[in-house]
């Protein structure tokens, strides 16, 4: 295998994993709330039924991410994205020929949401971990960046498809999608610097025995998931990302019905959504160079206050200036938030058992993350507002900052 002589393989890995992260991002959190209303109004189905098959779909992760997490860890990350690839691309096609509920649930679940967990950040952020330790701070806001650009790019030709043709075209967009650029990235992917010769951020064997350069990888400390859990930091961490999780997937869902009940139409709500994620992406550098001078949980834990503050500025603002200012202070802090919160789990435990770990702790968290946009419908249909949800919220978003504060890093 040849490789550029100049350009160390691992950013080949990084650009991947931004690849993977615009696809399951874009395609399979932002557009759903683009789906989301479209879908309620074509087929009659309530918001809390269909954000019902979301978390179901999220449910199934109780089981798919730690079998996920072992996987890479011992075989790479290549079979889990094919395998993924597959399942929404499938998923899209049977999906474009249905108007049954049922139908749509079963394979909404069984497909989309599988496929695109095969495609999430627990392979793609544990495996970009695995190429880097000195430099993986700036290796994870490039790829973590595919977070951002995938709502930037993909909600507006989502919406316009759906407009022009229906939403049963969207979906099979998503589909030819995913099958194109997920299956160029799945080549380029693979487990570590190590199982193709090379070693982790580009150094040389060579001069690792006459340097201090191999002082990063020697002295690296690498826990096992049941010794991490013996620590308080992996619980803090656990809470805060989880209760986290649950406001920004409750946010990513809903964020586009509240904007068009706010009387925007769904394009300029696309629009505005692209906008706020276009931040979010010009950010990620910002915090890599702020997070070389500050400890990454004190980063963090600014991210997720900074989140809190943005959604209130949502709920007070009663003019389109106000929603701007929203998009600007929630993205500005949003963009950094996937990219520490990845961060700070091979940081804190290492990158040898960082896919087991991470499968597991995304487990752990599905439920809560999953209850986000459950709550935020069912209480929309309820009281035929998103305030009490998004007030829910930012009260998360406060408890997340307090415990990855205190969460200090492990010592043996």
């Amino acid at each position: 295998m040849n490789f550029h002589k100049n350009i160390f393989y691992g950013w080949y890995v990084a650009f991947a994993a931004f690849l993977l992260g615009s696809l399951s991002y874009g395609f399979g959190v932002v557009s759903f709330g683009v789906f989301l209303g479209a879908m309620t109004t074509s087929l009659g189905w309530s918001s809390g039924l269909l954000s019902g098959i979301y978390v179901a779909g999220r449910l199934l992760g109780l089981l798919v991410n730690p079998i996920v997490g072992f996987t890479l860890d011992k075989h790479g990350p290549k079979k889990i994205i094919f395998l993924g690839v597959a399942l929404v691309f499938l998923g899209s096609i049977f999906i474009f020929y249905t108007t049954n509920f049922w139908f749509f649930f079963i394979i909404y679940s069984l497909f989309i949401s599988v496929g695109f967990i095969c495609l999430g950040h627990t392979v793609s952020d544990s495996t970009v971990s695995k190429w880097f330790i000195t430099k993986r701070n700036r290796a994870m806001a490039i790829s973590t960046m595919g977070l951002s650009f995938g709502g930037i790019i993909i909600p507006i030709p989502v919406s316009l498809v759906i407009e022009q043709y229906g939403w049963q075209s969207g979906w099979l967009v998503v589909g030819v999608s995913v099958l194109i650029l997920g299956s160029f990235a799945g080549f380029i992917m693979y487990k570590d610097p190590e199982s193709i010769g090379l070693l982790p951020d580009g150094k040389n064997a060579n001069s690792l025995k006459n340097t201090q350069d191999n002082t990063d990888i020697s002295e690296e400390i690498n826990f096992s998931l049941t010794d991490s859990a013996k620590h308080r930091a992996f619980w803090y961490i656990s809470i805060g990302t989880t209760l986290a999780g649950t406001a920004i997937n409750g946010v990513n869902i809903h964020l586009i019905s509240y904007l068009y009940h706010f009387g925007l139409t769904l394009s300029q709500s696309a629009i505005l959504l692209s906008s706020l994620y276009f931040i979010s992406t010009i950010a990620k550098p910002m915090w890599a160079v702020i997070n070389e001078k500050l400890p990454t949980r004190y980063c963090l834990s600014l991210c997720y206050l900074g989140g809190g503050i943005g959604l209130l500025l949502l709920l007070i603002a009663n003019t389109v200036a106000g929603i701007i200012l929203f998009a600007f202070v929630y993205g500005l802090t949003r963009g950094a938030q996937s990219f520490m919160s990845a961060l700070i789990w091979p940081d804190y435990f290492g990158r040898e058992h960082i896919g087991s770990i991470r499968g597991t702790v995304t487990s752990m968290g599905i439920i809560a993350s999953a209850g986000g946009p459950l709550l935020a419908g069912v209480l929309f249909d309820v009281f035929g507002s998103y305030n009490i949800p998004f007030l829910v919220f930012v009260i998360f978003f406060f408890i997340s900052s307090f415990f990855i504060f205190i969460a200090k890093k492990p010592t043996i």
